[in-house]
């Protein structure tokens, strides 16, 4: 669909600044809430006080109406190093799975936001994860060592 006041431009339908860097794809659910890994790349002033994982509504897109359902703060309890996503995360049933820069794989609840486990990873996750046959496929660093002839 073209607009019609810009000429071979797409209208915009929907805008949210999430405070840093998206490098992951946004992950769409089956009702169309959107789930975006943040990464802390900018180091503007204001990113402390935003989250690193956030899913949102695309539908609450008119003036004073907030996007944001749940949101993932920088910091979690026990966490020592700050949340960054980098990686492209995955749905299944209830859960988004979610791998961390500095190394934690989180299960997060979709309805609520809230951490439902985490478990110790490889650090620099930055490869997607996915699940084939209700199996969480995931890449480890130690998995991509170089083959040796």
């Amino acid at each position: 669909m073209r607009n019609p006041r810009r000429p071979g431009r797409l209208p915009e339908v929907f805008s949210y600044w999430d405070g840093d860097d998206t490098d992951s794809s946004i992950v769409v659910d089956d009702q169309g809430y959107l789930y975006v890994g943040i990464e802390l790349q900018r180091f503007l002033p204001v990113r402390s006080r935003w989250a690193r994982f956030i899913k949102l509504d695309p539908r609450k897109n008119k003036p004073g109406q907030n996007p944001l359902v749940w949101s993932v703060p920088r910091h979690q309890e026990g966490q020592r190093r700050a949340l960054r996503c980098l990686a492209t995360v995955a749905i299944y049933k209830d859960m988004v799975y979610v791998p961390t820069h500095p190394g934690s794989l989180l299960g997060i609840d979709r309805a609520t936001g809230k951490i439902v486990w985490q478990k110790p990873f490889t650090d620099h996750a930055w490869s997607s994860v996915v699940v084939i046959d209700h199996t969480l496929v995931v890449e480890t660093r130690a998995a991509c060592s170089t083959p040796t002839t």
